[in-house]
């Protein structure tokens, strides 16, 4: 199966396993994909943001969810901000493979 996608996206494309990557064994995938993750995430400017992790209540009988705030260093007031939702299940996925995108739209504390 071929898709159609931003020549712009070329270079991560290349990052990512095969298109017939089996998750039958989501454990197995999800170390494959974190090592993948690491790579992506080891050069990223993360200075002039906070990251701070939390958990947070899911529903009755069910595991709390892990949860990400990023926030400017220093901020000391109330500010707008921004909800992002990955829209999988995190079945391989992490908080840390949403890094990139969410540190493209976070403040840093020079904005």
């Amino acid at each position: 199966m071929s898709y159609n996608y931003d020549a712009e996206l070329q270079p991560l494309v290349e990052l990512l396993p095969g298109a017939s990557q089996d998750i039958s064994d989501p454990k197995q995938a999800r170390v494959g994909f974190s090592q993948m993750v690491e790579t992506l995430n080891a050069d990223l400017d993360t200075s002039g943001v906070k990251m701070q992790n939390r958990d947070i209540p899911g529903p009755e009988g069910e595991p709390d969810i892990a949860v990400r705030i990023y926030s400017p260093e220093g901020l000391d007031k109330v500010a707008p901000c921004i909800l992002h939702i990955h829209g999988g299940g995190f079945v391989i996925g992490t908080l840390d493979s949403e890094l990139f995108a969410v540190l493209r739209r976070a403040p840093h504390s020079d904005d």
